[in-house]
């Protein structure tokens, strides 16, 4: 390429100049200082940007300034490209996703391919703007609309506008990468978190309980029979369309339900069981099964209630797949079943509960799966009476720490309940 309106500077170690042809007369800039990496360690021989500018003063200027800052880049092993979002990612992936577990990983990997690839992936980080983060979130409130206005299906997992649970999630993921990219002097932007934060978001928690709402002992009953005598069986008012396959699913989505409401486990736990990962037991407490999960706090044994081997003993029996390797949770064809989300949603806002149905709870809040850990944690902590041992063992059977079991059980269910107070336990 043959330079125009050539200038140079610092013994040729920087040169400025036009690009032939160009329509508008802006001066380019060509760096070169001595023992140059790019960010995979490569050599790199010149660094070639524009200056922006058309005055000629105003180009060197910028052009010195440029080079000042790369060789005090140089001298400190900051990268002396500006890096975009995907190369950031790429790198944290690589030095802090390897301590993921994989399911976490893969959910790192999958929001960045479908969300953050599209907002952030060429954006250099030097660039941005706090408007920026602020605007991502209306863009992402509305991601689904806009892939459906283009005329691609939604799964029918998805859901239109993202919870603020979802939303604070992604905001934590999102402070990681950038909080990364600040410790690592990958960009010359030190980021505040408060930036990546979403409208929704709370900054106290004090008084406001995150998890999804539980059911009462009532809403249980209800549901129960609901699901035993009219959902299964396709009676509901809206039913008329349903088909074997239909049925099918809802006495799988039944038995999922109970087999979390007997266990306490999670949801992405419950259904990435295999038969060789269930044991029925018989011991001097009776029979119950013994689960091996690896979940979000790594892999444990979980025993359920008596009620769980007759659950588990149903599930065997309605899909026929119960070699050592398959799927606990299956299609009619043994694949993972995955359309768990949905089916549940329908399912709660057919039951009519006093004037209302049970996916909207008293405070508001929408009920999914996961409410059924949070019943049979309730309903544990009742039958417990405050007894320390019995609540250690119920902390290690549901995966968490004594402090959240307190947290997010105990203090709601033991200490707020002014009758626990006063009632002496059954003697």
């Amino acid at each position: 390429m043959a330079y125009q309106n050539k200038i140079e500077l610092e013994n040729g170690n920087v040169i400025l100049y036009t690009r032939e042809g160009a329509k508008k007369l802006i001066y380019h800039m060509r760096i070169y200082v001595h023992g140059l990496t790019d960010i995979a360690g490569n050599t790199k021989q010149y660094i070639t940007e524009s200056t922006r500018e058309s005055n000629k003063d105003y180009a060197i200027r910028a052009a010195l300034d440029r080079y000042e800052e790369v060789k005090a880049n140089k001298r400190y092993g900051i990268p002396t490209d500006s890096l975009t979002f995907n190369q950031v990612f790429e790198l944290w992936l690589e030095d802090k996703g390897k301590a993921l577990q994989t399911k976490r990983r893969e959910w790192f990997i999958a929001q960045n391919r479908r969300y953050w690839t599209e907002y952030f992936g060429a954006q250099k980080l030097d660039q941005m703007q706090p408007h920026d983060f602020a605007s991502y979130w209306d863009w992402r409130n509305t991601y689904w609309h806009r892939f459906e206005k283009y005329g691609k299906k939604k799964p029918s997992v998805a859901v239109y506008k993202p919870s603020r649970k979802t939303l604070t999630m992604e905001q934590g993921a999102l402070r990681q990468v950038f909080v990364y990219a600040s410790s690592r002097s990958l960009s010359s932007l030190k980021f505040d978190v408060s930036l990546i934060q979403h409208p929704q978001y709370r900054m106290s928690k004090k008084y406001d309980d995150e998890r999804r709402p539980s059911f009462s002992q009532d809403e249980w009953t209800v549901l129960d029979r609901y699901m035993r005598d009219v959902w299964v069986e396709g009676k509901g008012k809206d039913d008329s369309r349903c088909n074997v396959l239909h049925l099918y699913q809802r006495q799988l989505v039944r038995r999922l339900v109970q087999l979390i409401q007997c266990t306490g486990v999670r949801v992405g736990e419950a259904i990435n069981l295999r038969h060789r990962d269930i044991e029925i037991i018989q011991d001097k407490e009776g029979t119950a099964l013994v689960l091996q999960v690896d979940g979000k706090t790594g892999k444990r044994n979980v025993i359920s209630l008596p009620t769980g081997v007759r659950y588990y003993k149903a599930i065997c029996e309605l899909t026929d797949h119960s070699e050592p390797d398959d799927w606990v949770i299956c299609n009619k064809d043994g694949t993972q079943y995955t359309g768990y989300e949905h089916a549940i949603r329908l399912l709660l806002k057919q039951v009519s509960y006093r004037n209302r149905n049970l996916y909207i709870a008293d405070n508001g809040k929408t009920r999914s799966l996961t409410s059924f850990r949070h019943y049979y944690a309730e309903e544990r902590v009742r039958a417990s009476k405050g007894n320390e041992r019995i609540l250690q063992t119920l902390s290690v059977n549901m995966g968490t720490s004594r402090l959240m079991l307190d947290k997010h059980y105990v203090d709601k269910i033991l200490v707020g309940d002014r009758e626990g107070l006063t009632r002496y336990p059954d003697r």
